[in-house]
């Protein structure tokens, strides 16, 4: 892993977060263009009936005018018995039909008859579909009304379109009245609505299908390619591990060792304390593959890696360096009796009998110890000259230890 980069399961995490964020942000406005086409649809649905209705009210209003022709003309001239006659001859007409109100506006917009005589006497010159249809333009709108009083009898809660039709009965083609026809689409409009709510759950069902798949698929990936990364990182942690540990011990081997020399190095340094190298060579250690064969050799081995491991303070560092040698790093060693007691200690350990490979065997130890910064203020002077102890011990036999120089702080 780079150094100052978040590590790949933190930018899996990451990816993941960003991954659903894009979703949500595609998914809410598809929820929203789909409230807002529901919307517009519905419009048109009404639209759509309101002109329909429309046109079967044009066609209505011109049978009317053209069955009760001289009716109509003798309202609109004001004939007083003329309101009874056309309501007579009328309602028989529009009797089962879907027409809940039927106005007729004289020129000036008075009411001169209306399915609801209360109304008649009104004027509506200023409204908007009077003025319209006296122009000569038809003009429907949907309304909606809690009630409505229909010539057979009241109506609650209704939907029905509205429409003024132009009254044409002059050679010029002018408009001599208008036609106001309140036609009951409620049932039709609830029909509509039905048929969109039905079209859109349908819609909407399948696209939550949809998204919810997509987010299925989309947590999938990143649940497999955070997996991935996992199992990355945990690789890289294992080559990273194996480049600075010894495959069979699980010590810290030589790379280790070197890192922390100079690690230690400086901040002992910086800090004005000393710290001691412990080298250890085993003496004549190839003897033991000789005995107990290179299976019992590597047994061996890992037994003499574990009683050392019990010589090892927490604050001090044991690591394997080659074959059949291992170091300390010792941490602020108080005086010289200190190291003594370790390289004692580390003899009198590997000097214990080996039973491996079925068969039981001994070796000794050679102990080489350099003290920082008396024996050196670099890590390889430092090293050198607790080599150099080491190969005096071995000089004169092994199964010793040896200082750099006999200069250690007391």
């Amino acid at each position: 892993m780079v150094p100052g980069q978040a590590s790949p399961i933190i930018r899996g995490v990451m990816s993941y977060t960003h991954r659903h964020r894009y979703l949500l942000i595609v998914g809410v406005p598809g929820l929203l263009a789909l409230a807002t086409l529901f919307w517009l649809f519905r419009g048109a649905t009404t639209a759509a009936l309101a002109e329909q209705q429309m046109a079967a009210n044009v066609t209505l209003t011109r049978s009317l005018s053209a069955l009760l022709g001289p009716q109509i003309t003798a309202l609109l001239a004001g004939r007083p018995a003329a309101i009874q006659e056309f309501r007579a001859a009328l309602l028989p007409l529009i009797r089962g039909t879907h027409i809940a109100r039927l106005k007729i506006y004289d020129a000036r917009g008075l009411t001169v008859f209306s399915t609801n005589p209360a109304q008649i006497g009104e004027t509506q010159r200023d409204n908007p579909g009077f003025r319209s249809a006296i122009s000569g333009t038809s003009r429907s709108m949907v309304v909606d009304r809690d009630e409505i009083d229909r010539f057979e009898g009241a109506l609650s809660d209704r939907t029905l379109v509205a429409s003024y039709i132009p009254l044409r009965d002059d050679p010029a083609g002018l408009s001599v009245g208008v036609f106001e026809v309140y036609t009951d689409i409620t049932d039709a409009a609830a029909g509509a609505e039905k048929f969109q709510r039905w079209i859109f759950m349908w819609i909407g069902g399948g696209l939550t299908l949809v998204y919810a798949g997509v987010f299925w698929v989309s947590n999938r990936a990143d649940t497999l390619e955070h997996r991935r990364r996992v199992r990355e990182e945990q690789s890289q942690l294992s080559a990273l591990h194996h480049h600075h540990h010894d495959h069979l011990t699980r010590l810290p081997n030589r790379q280790r060792f070197k890192e922390q020399l100079a690690d230690r190095m400086a901040q002992e340094k910086a800090a004005g304390k000393r710290f001691a190298i412990v080298l250890v060579d085993l003496d004549n250690f190839g003897r033991v593959e000789t005995d107990v064969g290179y299976h019992g050799w590597e047994e061996a081995i890992i037994l003499i890696a574990a009683r050392l491991s019990e010589c090892v303070r927490a604050t001090d560092g044991l690591f394997r360096i080659g074959r059949d040698q291992f170091a300390f790093l010792v941490h602020g060693p108080a005086a010289r009796e200190q190291l003594i007691g370790l390289a004692e200690r580390v003899r009198a350990v590997i000097r214990q009998s080996l039973d491996v490979g079925g068969a039981a065997t001994s070796v000794t130890a050679s102990v080489g110890i350099a003290v920082f910064p008396d024996d050196g203020s670099a890590p390889a002077s430092l090293f050198a000259g607790a080599r150099a102890a080491l190969v005096r011990v071995k000089s004169d036999g092994g199964d010793g230890y040896e200082f750099t120089t006999q200069a250690v702080a007391t």
